[in-house]
């Protein structure tokens, strides 16, 4: 695997100094604006909805996916929804009409965690409309930006207790205390995407049909963006196409390793004591070290890669590759009905859905 894994980190590295004038244009040849997909039936039932056709917005028509049958597990969606920049620039604002839309549905998710959530991301009718049928936790990343963060939604019917863990440092791992200002000094001197890397472990104990499962929501940080601020392009390029393939010495890494270790002393050190569900945007390919760490002990909810990052409709579609940065994984015992990849316009993101067994 690690010619292709190396071919993709290069690809992915590389992107933004390519030019890419050929990127997928947001009008016809005729010069009249592409209208939106239609919900096709295949992806209208893997949320439910057979013989009802809730005004969703799409961006691409996804893969066979599966039966229309509602199953009897918890379903959760992920959706980094970038702050609500990528739903102000496009018509229609497609974020709001597409959360409203899941809300609105005959089988609504039991949890939908929105990433890089802000007060201004989603319009005042949208989370008005939400407060209807769901509660609401903010679990703002740091104390730097307060108002930033992950805003999950619950029904009703699901009950959340939020447990908070200790702050996940991204500075390395045996440094002393000098060493890790000074490195952290460092990002922050140059770039100021390092001002919101710091993140807090969290975890929520979901109580559902009397049965109890836990939910680890994480949103790495991402430190790619902040290299080329630092050193340019090209270099930044090289960098990340050493850090993706190797692992080593960046905060990205440094992050995730504390994440997992917080994970054992709250799971049991094979992480399999209590049934949860790690889920979010790790800013990290599929194979590489960061997923490889999270992979050892835990089942991928998806067995085969498919991207969840750029969208289509996003203007970053002209500077990345297709990949999937969003993933999910479950403790062994903890069976997923469910999971794919929703195809639906409003962020740099899409969401992603999954189905979990709480029965057992």
């Amino acid at each position: 695997n690690f010619p292709m894994h190396f071919i993709v980190a290069l690809l992915l590295a590389l992107w933004p100094v390519l030019d890419h004038s050929a990127a997928l244009p947001q009008r016809s040849n005729s010069g009249k604006i592409v209208p939106p997909l239609a919900a096709p039936p295949a992806l209208q039932a893997v949320l439910g909805y057979p013989g009802q056709n809730p005004a969703f917005i799409w961006d691409e028509k996804p893969a066979a996916l599966p039966s229309a049958a509602a199953t009897p597990g918890l379903s959760v969606i992920w959706w980094n929804i970038e702050e609500g920049k990528t739903n102000s620039e496009l018509t229609g604002s497609p974020l709001d009409v597409n959360i409203r839309a899941l809300a609105q549905s005959a089988l609504p998710p039991h949890i939908i965690a929105l990433a890089e959530y802000q007060p201004a991301a989603l319009r005042a009718e949208t989370l008005e409309q939400l407060r209807e049928k769901y509660d609401s936790i903010f679990l703002p990343y740091n104390d730097r930006r307060p108002e930033l963060g992950i805003m999950v939604l619950s029904r009703r019917s699901v009950q959340l207790e939020v447990r908070h863990g200790p702050t996940l440092d991204w500075a390395p791992l045996k440094a002393t205390a000098d060493a890790s200002n000074r490195y952290r000094q460092r990002w922050l001197k140059h770039t100021d995407h390092a001002q919101i890397f710091q993140r807090q472990a969290i975890s929520l104990r979901v109580e559902h049909e009397g049965r109890e499962v836990y939910l680890v929501p994480y949103h790495a940080l991402q430190p790619w963006t902040a290299v080329q601020d630092m050193v340019g392009k090209v270099l930044g390029a090289l960098w990340t196409v050493y850090h993706l393939v190797t692992g080593r010495g960046n905060p990205l890494m440094y992050q995730s390793v504390r994440l997992h270790d917080w994970l054992q002393k709250e799971f049991g050190e094979s992480l399999d004591q209590k049934p949860f569900l790690l889920i979010g945007d790790f800013n990290t390919t599929r194979g590489s070290p960061v997923d490889a760490l999270f992979d050892s002990k835990l089942q991928r909810a998806f067995k085969r890669a498919s991207f969840t990052f750029p969208a289509k409709s996003a203007r970053l579609r002209r500077y990345y590759p297709r990949m999937q940065i969003d993933h999910a994984f479950a403790s062994r015992g903890l069976e997923v009905l469910r999971s794919a990849v929703l195809r639906l316009r409003g962020s740099d993101h899409y969401p992603i859905l999954l189905d979990i067994d709480v029965a057992r």
